[in-house]
Parts: structure tokens; C-alpha cells; sequence
């Protein structure tokens, strides 16, 4: 299959005349997903500011450690939303803010399974990192061992290289699989199973890994000028970097095997998922 090559001005253009269209409804649902992320992480914000020894702060922490657990599961459930308000104002459906909550327990459950084998993928790189740390730690145990003795040049580079080595073909490994993998949220909430998400990501990212890469690059400058703006900017610039991803996600996908998949207009909702058995 020939793999669409992407287009950084064509995604920044259809992001933007998506943003331009819907932007309250966009801004407002950014905000909202931000809310109800943070809301989770309220009685430990509160704790901070009373006494530690009172009651009130040791019961805001009893109550707030199962809630920061949460937090990440809230924060996940978020994002996918996010990403379906977006899918939905591309393909030009009526959009409500109630659609950042309509992603349905299939498309999370399968997501968040996506997300750890992505997750465990990327750890493998600690493979790199861990033995090349042995030579350091020998190092570092002899300077202890003789109470400090002096250590050679060659003793410090044989400590430090392996490690910067490691680390660099760590990084390199992370961000083949990171962007390889960039878009199986997306996929995911195209109906797509945990497996066939992965294969899609895999596939529509052939060959475009550098031009992804620059994306990723574009993106973190639009969070830079976000935070730039005393902060505030990042109401803005979140949403946008998600229209962004999702703009490169159908540019990548016009070829005939994808193209169903994207233009499939899915009832995401609860209400949806309990029906189809029925049908």
C-alpha cells in the first residue's frame, strides 16, 4: 500500500479553519476536560494549605490518595474526548459539549490497553540504559572503596560514556515507537480494535517519521507560545495541538483502505453500545 506523504502546511491549515469555525465550543470543551482532570486533584490541592498536623489535612489526604489514583484513568477518559469532539467537527457532525463524555466504556477499555503495550513498548528501552549504568556504578563504588582516591580520565569516560551512549539510543528508540504509534487513540476512536489501532498507526506512519517529527516540534512550539501568554494561551493551544493530531491522522489516511474507516460516522454513545446487541 502507498503510504500518503504528509503535509505540515495542509494539517496546520485544516486545524485552523476547523479552530476558526468552532472555536467557542472548542475552548469550552478544553476547559471543561481541564476541570474535571484537575477536580479529581482538589482535596490534595486543599491540603496544601492548611496545617499538616490537623485533622482536615490528614483526612483530605486519606481522601485524596485513592482520588490522584483516579486522576490518571479521569485524565485518559478526557483525552479521548477531546479527540472525539475533534473527529466529529472535521467530519462536520452536530457537536455538543456532551460529546467530550459520549466515547462509550469499548473504545476507553481498548485505548487504555493500547496505551499500556505502547507504554510497556517504550520501557524497553531501559533495557539500553540499566547495564550500561555497571560501568559507572564500578567507578563510583572504587572512588568510595578508597575513600575518595584520585580516579583517571580514562576511569570517568569509561563511567559516563556508556551511560550518554544509552541514553541516546534510548531517546532514539522511544521516539521510533512514540511516533510509529502516535495515532492509535485516534484509530481507536474510529472503531478500531487494539490491535488493528496499532496496525493503522503503523502504517500510515511509514514514511513519514521525519515530517512527524517536525509536527511534534511545531507542536511543542505552540504549547511554548500557550504558556508564554502568562498561561493562559494554553486554553487555546491544547485544543489546538489535538486538531492538529487529528488533521495529520486524515491526511495520513485518504488512501481507499482507511478511507471508510474515517469517513464512518459512529454513535459513540452509551446508549448506542447497549442497542447493538439488539439489532
Amino acid at each position: 500500500m502507498q503510504t500518503n506523504k504528509l503535509s505540515i502546511s495542509n494539517v496546520f491549515s485544516a486545524a485552523w479553519e476547523v479552530m476558526e469555525d468552532n472555536f467557542l465550543l472548542i475552548v469550552g470543551t478544553s476547559l471543561l476536560a481541564g476541570i474535571v482532570g484537575t477536580a479529581v486533584m482538589a482535596p490534595q490541592v486543599l491540603g496544601v494549605f492548611m496545617d499538616s498536623g490537623s485533622n482536615e489535612a490528614l483526612l483530605l489526604a486519606i481522601v485524596g490518595i485513592p482520588l490522584v489514583m483516579c486522576s490518571g484513568f479521569v485524565t485518559f477518559w478526557m483525552n479521548l474526548g477531546k479527540i472525539n469532539v475533534a473527529l466529529r467537527l472535521f467530519k462536520k457532525q452536530p457537536t455538543t459539549i456532551k460529546d467530550l463524555f459520549m466515547i462509550g466504556w469499548m473504545p476507553y477499555l481498548r485505548g487504555f490497553v493500547a496505551s499500556l503495550l505502547v507504554g510497556l513498548i517504550n520501557g524497553c528501552a531501559m533495557f539500553l540504559v540499566i547495564p550500561a549504568m555497571v560501568p559507572g556504578g564500578i567507578v563510583v563504588f572504587r572512588y568510595f572503596a578508597n575513600e575518595g582516591s584520585h580516579l583517571s580520565g580514562a576511569d570517568w569516560a569509561w563511567a559516563i560514556i556508556p551511560v550518554l551512549i544509552a541514553g541516546l539510543l534510548g531517546m532514539c528508540w522511544t521516539a521510533f515507537w512514540s511516533i510509529r504509534f502516535a495515532y492509535f487513540p485516534i484509530a481507536i476512536m474510529q472503531s478500531a480494535d487494539i490491535t488493528e489501532s496499532l496496525k493503522i498507526s503503523w502504517r500510515i506512519t511509514k514514511g513519514n517519521m521525519w515530517r512527524i517529527g517536525l509536527l511534534g516540534v511545531c507542536q511543542f512550539g505552540v504549547m511554548i507560545c500557550g504558556l508564554l501568554a502568562f498561561g493562559i494561551g494554553l486554553v487555546v493551544a491544547v485544543p489546538f495541538i489535538i486538531l492538529l493530531d487529528v488533521a495529520a491522522f486524515r491526511e495520513l489516511s485518504k488512501s481507499e483502505e482507511e478511507k471508510p474507516m474515517i469517513e464512518a460516522d459512529i454513535d459513540m454513545s452509551p446508549l448506542a453500545a447497549i442497542k447493538a446487541p439488539i439489532q
